[in-house]
């Protein structure tokens, strides 16, 4: 994808309609997050301002979150992302509020997966990977894209002995999209942790730009581990998704024709062809 598109897919970002409560001005969304059970997990949220079609960005705005009993505030960035960390104490998803400070009609409600940390996880990619559409049309109509054969039936497969995480370059904008996609093709449940453009920092500008999302990626997949998370699967589509799987120790999937993609990763040019790999190790019932 050429820096035109990237742009493209920004400006068109811009204008999204956000999964977010929208009130007195404010547009506040609850982003995803997992963890294991017992260990701390970051809470975050965007705060932007509603000016017609534009969502620009607050900083330095007091957010404060609230998960169970606990609650913890943040300040939000230049992004106009507050964070906070807090620490589930049961498994499943649970869920967790957050508004903003002296604006109480401005709240939003964010999930947390909640893992035990012997249940391995698998790590899925979605555009080109799930999702079967060109990368110009996805700010459009991403969420009536096309799955890949076999795609949804292998990993509502994998999901009986294994969570799911889905991981994408894809920025924040494109949450209900990429919601709607996973539902429509009844992909199973799990946390969406996706990506956050911009223009105003170097390091934002550079996530415009596809060789870099190897290096969000495999950024985002230490921080799993960090929190003793078991990664063991990574299932791709691009030389950077190699890039952070195999950089993170996982087992690297990569949906390709071209068999040079990785250094140790596995290349499967269609799903039926991963699925007979699966069966022979006994990793999925014939």
């Amino acid at each position: 994808m050429g820096i035109a598109k990237c742009l493209g897919w920004v400006l068109v970002g811009v204008i999204a309609l956000a999964e977010s409560v929208c009130a007195g001005g404010f547009a506040l969304g609850a982003r995803d997050g997992v963890t294991v059970v017992g260990r701390r997990v970051e809470l975050s949220a965007k705060l932007e301002k509603r000016l017609g079609p534009l969502r620009p960005d607050q900083p330095r705005r007091r957010l404060d979150f609230q998960l169970g009993d606990q609650r913890a505030s943040g300040l939000t960035d230049s992004d106009g992302v507050g964070r906070a960390s807090l620490c589930p104490l049961t498994t499943g998803v649970v869920t967790y509020s957050v508004s903003l400070r002296g604006e109480p009609s401005v709240q939003a409600t964010g999930r947390i997966w909640v893992l035990e940390a012997s249940r391995p996880v698998v790590v899925c990619d979605i555009d080109g990977t799930l999702s079967n559409m060109s990368g110009f049309r996805v700010p459009i109509s991403g969420g009536r894209a096309p799955a890949f054969a076999g795609a949804p039936q292998l990993i509502r497969d994998l999901a009986r002995t294994h969570a799911v995480v889905y991981l994408s370059a894809r920025d924040q904008s494109f949450r209900p999209s990429s919601r709607a996609f996973l539902r429509r093709h009844q992909f199973p449940s799990g946390p969406l942790l996706l990506n956050s453009w911009g223009l105003d920092q170097g390091s934002q500008r550079e996530q415009l730009l596809p060789s870099r999302h190897g290096r969000f990626k495999l950024k985002v997949l230490k921080r799993l581990q960090e929190r003793g998370l078991k990664l063991t699967l990574g299932i791709g589509d691009k030389a950077g998704d190699a890039e952070a799987y195999e950089g993170a120790g996982l087992r690297s999937l990569i949906r390709s024709s071209d068999s040079s993609i990785g250094a140790r990763s596995i290349v499967f040019p269609h799903y039926a062809r991963l699925r007979q790999r699966f069966v022979n190790e006994g990793l999925l019932p014939r």
